[in-house]
């Protein structure tokens, strides 16, 4: 049986998993994730094949899990703000931009 390592958000007495805001950057992102085509009865659907980097650790070059003789380890993201529960991602300059973006954007909207 292999165990999967998985980080937790601190304080949340391991009940919430720590997933990171991938963020999409073709010029300067130094992780690529691997792209995969899958048939289906509508057609390919194309996932992956893109570059960016994690808000709180932008120099990380891999995202994918990494195997060990104890288990393996996941790094767990998104793409979506709204969905990202590491700390240090959401406390990043890129999301303090993003959040002005949004408040900029719900103003034009009103």
């Amino acid at each position: 049986m292999r165990v999967i390592h998985l980080k937790m958000v601190p304080g949340t007495n391991l009940k919430k998993v720590r997933i990171h805001w991938f963020i999409r950057d073709d010029t300067k992102g130094p992780v690529a994730t691997p792209s995969k085509e899958i048939g289906c009865n509508k057609g390919s659907i194309i996932f992956g094949g893109v570059r960016g980097y994690l808000a709180c650790q932008p120099r990380q070059e891999g995202v994918l899990p990494v195997v060990r003789p104890d288990g393996i380890y996941m790094t767990m993201r998104t793409d979506d703000i709204r969905a990202a529960t590491c700390p240090e991602c959401l406390a990043s300059d890129e999301a303090d931009a993003y959040r002005k973006k949004m408040e900029d954007t719900a103003e034009v909207a009103v």
